[in-house]
């Protein structure tokens, strides 16, 4: 009886071992490998890291708004709108800015920055220039716009099936002023202008 207990313990020791094994496994496709596309391909995570329908650093898609705030703490600036609520976290001298935007169930779709100590792990960033960033992400289209009542010309370069948007100022000359990462299969939520009274849309 002793010798058939110590086996069937045995045995139910390996079958949660490898339980949870393949729930790793999976967690590590899930969350790292399947977020990887032809603009992002990287072996391993790094700090500062922009992942393309997956997270800029520690912040995530589809993270809850309170897990944001214990990460980034209170934001600067906090928008509402009919179908979005818009955090903004910013820089002392409002050169640099993060938005995280949240759906209707206060889920993160968005995560805009201008700060070009994030990059994707192929060294985009917002020092890139829009040949940098056309064949690092080849499967993107264009998008040309106006911001009224300003009238400030905006181009995005904007890549559904990998889930990241550049906006440039101008066109394709122009410097990239945002980068939006979102959902997979979706377009950013929102756009603005740069100056210091933001002015958003829908």
């Amino acid at each position: 009886m002793e010798r058939g207990r110590f086996i069937c313990t045995s045995k139910e020791r390996i079958g949660e071992a490898m339980k949870s094994k393949i729930i790793l496994t999976i967690w590590l496709l899930f969350h790292v490998s399947a977020t990887f596309g032809s603009g992002s391909n990287c072996s391993s995570l790094e700090k500062n890291q922009i992942i393309p329908g997956h997270c800029v650093g520690k912040i995530c898609l589809n993270m809850a708004f309170k897990d944001v705030e214990i990460i980034l703490g209170k934001p600067t600036k906090k928008l509402l709108r009919q179908k979005h609520t818009i955090s903004i976290w910013m820089s002392s001298n409002r050169k640099n800015f993060l938005f995280v935007v949240y759906d209707q169930a206060k889920l993160v779709s968005d995560i805009h920055l201008n700060s070009d100590t994030f990059s994707t792990c192929n060294r985009i960033s917002v020092l890139s220039s829009f040949d940098d960033v056309s064949t690092a992400f080849s499967d993107g289209y264009e998008d040309h716009y106006s911001l009224i009542p300003r009238g400030h010309n905006r181009f995005d370069w904007i890549v559904k099936n990998e889930g990241i948007t550049f906006t440039f100022s101008g066109d394709k000359q122009g410097k990239i002023i945002r980068i939006a990462v979102h959902r997979i299969g979706y377009e950013k939520s929102i756009g603005y202008s740069l100056n210091d009274d933001f002015y958003w849309y829908p």
